[in-house]
């Protein structure tokens, strides 16, 4: 059975199934919102903060990750006060209780697409925390494709029919500019990180995916493009 990144390798911009994982999220984040014995049920600090760790600290901390020179290059040079600032202040937002109940972990690679619509896998992040994470990581993987094949234009549809499907949910009310830095930041993890994806192991893709991923997390839009 295919799953998404698959899909999204071969050229498809992902509109389809992102449209009807963000309505999806939008019903559990909505169901599980104000929830007060939802922390207690979901305590799963360790795991939350080790896949936070991966995507907000160790790609811009010293590392012996395997990268080519030029892409390593440019990936030292993000190990800077100021940048890191940024992501330290997005990870400070992902690990506050924030109401809700998030999958924690909904990447392209965890989502199969069988006929009767796609399904999310491997909640093993499952916590309380930040409904725009869930949606920032969808949209980051499905810019990340576009990105890696040289035409980031193609993910603008999808983007913005996942961003329109969420706020027509149930789910709480979201600022695009949170979702795009989480998006940015799990574009770059995914690039410079330990759990990088095939797309980018080139040089050329690499460096558009982390280039198209730093104007998110440095100047997040306030919609999607």
């Amino acid at each position: 059975m295919e799953r998404l990144d698959q899909r999204l390798a071969r050229g498809s911009d992902g509109a389809g199934a992102g449209t009807a994982l963000a309505r999806f999220l939008a019903a559990v984040h909505g169901a599980t919102a104000d929830d007060p014995d939802l922390a207690a049920r979901f305590d799963n600090d360790a795991m939350r903060r080790l896949h936070g760790d991966h995507i907000f600290d160790l790609p811009f901390a010293e590392n012996d990750f395997p990268l080519e020179p030029e892409v390593a290059d440019r990936a030292a040079s993000l190990k800077t006060p100021e940048f890191r600032s940024l992501a330290a202040d997005a990870y400070r937002r992902y690990l506050e209780p924030r109401g809700v109940l998030v999958h924690g972990d909904v990447q392209a690679g965890n989502i199969l697409l069988p006929p009767a619509g796609p399904k999310l896998l491997d909640a093993e992040i499952a916590h309380v925390g930040d409904p725009a994470f869930d949606l920032g990581t969808l949209l980051g993987h499905v810019l990340l494709a576009a990105t890696a094949r040289g035409r980031p234009e193609q993910a603008a549809p999808a983007a913005r029919a996942a961003w329109s499907a969420y706020r027509a949910g149930p789910g709480p009310s979201l600022r695009f500019e949170d979702v795009a830095r989480y998006a940015g930041l799990e574009m770059l993890r995914r690039t410079i990180g330990a759990a990088r994806v095939p797309g980018v192991q080139q040089d050329e893709p690499a460096l558009a995916v982390l280039e198209a991923a730093l104007g998110l997390v440095r100047r997040p839009p306030a919609s999607p493009p």
